[in-house]
């Protein structure tokens, strides 16, 4: 297991951390890595939304990237008109200057990335023991299994589990032979550097420190190995929120979809 306190720290993180980040984003979003230095608000237009009368909005860094339905692209002039140039929109921005008879907001969510030093490791809480699954290794299959099979679909489709696609590094916490809660990575970009993490914990076992604990092991590996990791959760889950701030995450990156009400 990871040591109890990071130690190593290495050139790859700090301004690099940033830079692997704006890059990935640069290329999902078409625009300049740069972009995210510079204050301000870029609209792009998404052919592929035409008719779901829809928005995104992603703040990062110092710049906010929208994407939206050609079809609602003028919708947006007079909001953008109101805001200085070098300001980036916010969610509350537009929700403010449409109001909720002309514009809903359907989903929130934020992305928290995390360097060496602010890493928080907890110890095992007793009676359970961390490991790493070995996906050669049968019993270890059939645990996860087990596990999966226990969970009800919300909360696979909260933790961002697929079955039937195990992620390539997982950590279980096992009450003897029974795996009780995971913690897994799944890495995004060409390079793989982001290591996006998804937890899931058995309700009998909630509220132990095993989400920390499982959470913070992963993590340290994923360190280790010159990985980002990268933490998740929709803004109404305020219990993923205060796991990885716990765990040493840091806000990074805020996600925000919305959708213009019919003839607006």
């Amino acid at each position: 297991m990871p040591p109890s306190k990071t130690t190593w720290t290495t050139p790859f993180y700090g301004a690099r951390l940033h830079a692997a980040i704006y890059t990935y984003w640069g290329e999902e979003l078409h625009v300049h890595p740069d972009l995210f230095f510079v204050p301000g608000t870029t609209v792009r237009r998404e052919e592929d939304w035409r008719g779901n009368r829809r928005l995104s909005l992603r703040r990062l860094g110092a710049h906010s990237v929208v994407r939206c339905d050609p079809d609602v692209h003028e919708l947006l002039d007079g909001l953008l008109a109101s805001l200085p140039a070098d300001r980036a929109m916010t969610v509350d921005d537009a929700l403010q200057f449409y109001g909720p008879d002309r514009l809903t907001h359907i989903i929130g969510g934020q992305d928290h990335f995390m360097t060496p030093d602010n890493l928080n490791l907890r110890p095992t809480p007793p009676g359970c023991v961390l490991r790493f699954l070995d996906p050669a290794d049968a019993a270890d299959n059939a645990a996860l299994a087990t596990f999966i099979g226990a969970a009800t679909a919300e909360e696979l489709d909260d933790a961002d589990i697929l079955p039937d696609e195990p992620d390539p590094v997982i950590v279980g916490a096992f009450d003897g032979p029974t795996m009780v809660a995971y913690a897994s990575h799944r890495y995004w970009g060409r390079e793989q550097l982001l290591s996006d993490i998804g937890v899931l914990v058995q309700s009998p076992y909630r509220r132990a420190g095993l989400g920390h604990a499982t959470v913070a092991a992963l993590t340290a590996w994923g360190l280790a190995q010159h990985k980002i990791p990268m933490y998740r959760h929709v803004n109404e889950n305020e219990a993923s929120r205060r796991l990885a701030l716990a765990v040493g995450f840091a806000h990074t990156c805020t996600i925000d979809v919305l959708e213009f009400v019919a003839d607006a």
